[in-house]
């Protein structure tokens, strides 16, 4: 475990991952090298792994109200939806459906426009 530990201070202080109580939070560059690296295969478990980890996580609308209290929440999971859409793309190219990515595509669209984010509808 002292081992995980060094490294990890090895690599927060190179600035390659940042660390904020329990979550970690990897350089894009970093992310992009480590997945342009992997075997497609592989890319499309990972992609299945974290599209799932988002759908089970991005809060949901309850009875068709919108659950202001979780607006930081929303906020915190919209880059990694985005990110995840535009990975669909390069892996698939538009010819495949997604029933999960479309439910998680749905659960953020109350979202966005609620919270004028008008550079961000294009992506829906």
């Amino acid at each position: 475990m002292i081992r995980f530990y060094d490294a990890l201070a090895g690599l927060c202080s190179s600035g390659l991952v940042s660390q904020k109580d329990d979550n970690l939070a990897v350089h894009r560059l970093v992310q992009s090298v480590a997945i342009s690296s992997m075997a497609k295969n592989d890319q499309i478990d990972l992609f299945n792994q974290v599209l799932s980890l988002l759908n089970q996580g991005f809060p949901r609308e309850i009875e068709g109200k919108p659950v202001w209290s979780e607006w930081d929440r929303c906020n915190s999971y919209l880059p990694h939806v985005l990110f995840i859409r535009r990975k669909w793309q390069e892996l698939f190219k538009n010819d495949q459906k997604n029933a999960e990515l479309a439910e998680l595509l749905s659960a953020c669209t109350w979202y966005v426009p609620h919270r004028h984010l008008k550079g961000l509808r294009t992506y829906y």
